[in-house]
């Protein structure tokens, strides 16, 4: 059995936070700021893992998709894309040494 990487561990806990989601809806205030907190853990595994911006946005549309009805993963897709854009720009950009470190 293999192990998943803090990147995918993150997408696995987006998508329980989305059953949640498909419950309650946009309107649940708890749920939704869960549902950003993970996000933004997801893009600072991914930012770690030295993803791009357009793959983990790719990734969140995923999850939706396969986790929700095609009405709330459009929803939810919508949301998690606006906060991992969020995500991205407020992170501190990485040197070319910090980033080679990140690699090893």
């Amino acid at each position: 059995m293999t192990s998943l990487t803090p990147y995918s561990e993150s997408l696995e806990r987006v998508r329980s936070v989305l059953v949640f989601f498909a419950a309650t809806g946009p309107a649940n205030a708890a749920v939704l700021a869960e549902l950003e907190s993970e996000v933004r853990v997801a893009v600072s595994a991914a930012r770690a893992a030295l993803l791009p911006a357009e793959e983990v946005r790719a990734d969140l549309d995923r999850v939706a998709m396969v986790t929700l009805p095609s009405s709330s993963a459009a929803a939810a897709s919508r949301l998690m894309n606006g906060w991992a854009t969020l995500a991205f720009e407020q992170a501190p950009v990485r040197s070319a040494s910090e980033r080679d470190e990140l690699r090893s």
